[in-house]
């Protein structure tokens, strides 16, 4: 795909430079999947009883037809369990793991690439609510605006020969877009009581729920795979039966800061489409071209844009409004 790298970034949320290399190499990718599921709950749409289990490996490599750099095993499995509790309450729990590997199934491939509708994603109505659609997890970052900073340390001012140096660092103040980058390694973790309306029984349900999951990169640096790196985020919900299925409202609250990532300012395309990093501490030079064009020195674009964690409580909480039950 030829495109200005602010365009992939902005469109296909290539904004990594692996990503962005992929992006442009021709290269086949053919991936083989096997599922087996079993299913015995007591309603497909609302269900009060049962169990429903569902075990996925999707694979590539040469054998499949994908490039030499297109090789990975993925494997996803996923259990719900319903249980009553007398007339008026059910309680639901999920249970999904999910782990992207290298050839024959090794762990010491972690940084093999993966294509990014391979990787795991989490949050969003279906998973950890506290979190919205794919954003629990590894992410890079598009401030609005960044600061221009000199080699002495001074700030602003704007490059004025092609002999000038500056450095861009991105305002922690000023996050504009999130873009989801998804990891290697995924749990979640789902646990919800459903409740029997006082009023319009028929139609009404409410619910209590704690959601909790983490996706990692393993391999990664700073990666850390453990319990205390799960992110944990209650919540409450109400369930309304309609012609078209359940329609259910559902408000978590997420105490946590994002996770650091790589900020990129992505500029206007009549500006040259480029995009550049600017990660606070970031050492990528600055200069000006011969034609008056800014460039950038290349190299890699440290995770280090941290933005701040939401100070009020109603900011922390985080609605959704989707059809049917979360699973």
């Amino acid at each position: 795909t030829e495109a200005q790298p602010a365009l992939l970034c902005a469109v296909f949320n290539a904004c990594e430079e692996a990503d962005r290399v992929a992006y442009r190499r021709s290269q086949l990718l053919a991936v083989a999947s096997f599922a087996l599921a079993r299913e015995t709950a007591n309603d497909p749409v609302n269900p009060t009883k049962g169990t429903a289990a569902r075990v996925e490996w999707r694979t590539a490599g040469t054998y499949t037809g994908s490039d030499a750099s297109l090789r990975f095993n993925k494997l996803l499995a996923d259990g719900t369990v319903y249980a009553p509790i007398g007339t008026d309450i059910v309680i639901a729990a999920r249970l999904r793991v999910g782990a992207v590997l290298g050839p024959g199934f090794s762990f010491s491939n972690a940084a093999l690439f993966i294509p990014q509708q391979e990787r795991l994603f989490a949050g969003g109505p279906t998973t950890v609510r506290g979190f919205r659609q794919n954003e629990l997890g590894p992410a890079a970052y598009i401030p609005n605006g960044y600061d221009t900073v000199r080699t002495d340390g001074s700030r602003g001012g704007n490059l004025t020969s092609a002999t000038d140096t500056v450095y861009f660092r991105a305002r922690t103040d000023t996050v504009g877009r999130i873009v989801p980058t998804g990891g290697n390694a995924l749990v979640v973790a789902m646990v919800e009581a459903r409740l029997r309306s006082p009023v319009f029984p028929e139609v009404l349900q409410w619910t209590v729920f704690a959601d909790a999951g983490s996706v990692w990169n393993r391999g990664a640096s700073g990666s850390n795979l453990g319990f205390r790196t799960l992110r944990w985020t209650p919540g409450i919900g109400l369930r309304l039966r309609t012609l078209i299925g359940v329609l259910r409202v559902d408000v978590a609250y997420n105490p946590y800061a994002r996770p650091a990532g790589a900020a990129y300012y992505d500029a206007p395309f009549g500006a040259g489409g480029a995009l550049f990093c600017v990660s606070p501490s970031n050492t990528l030079r600055v200069t000006a071209t011969a034609d008056g064009h800014v460039q950038q020195a290349a190299g890699t674009c440290p995770a280090t844009f941290q933005p701040p964690r939401e100070s009020s409580f109603f900011r922390r909480l985080t609605p959704s409004i989707t059809i049917g039950q979360a699973f």
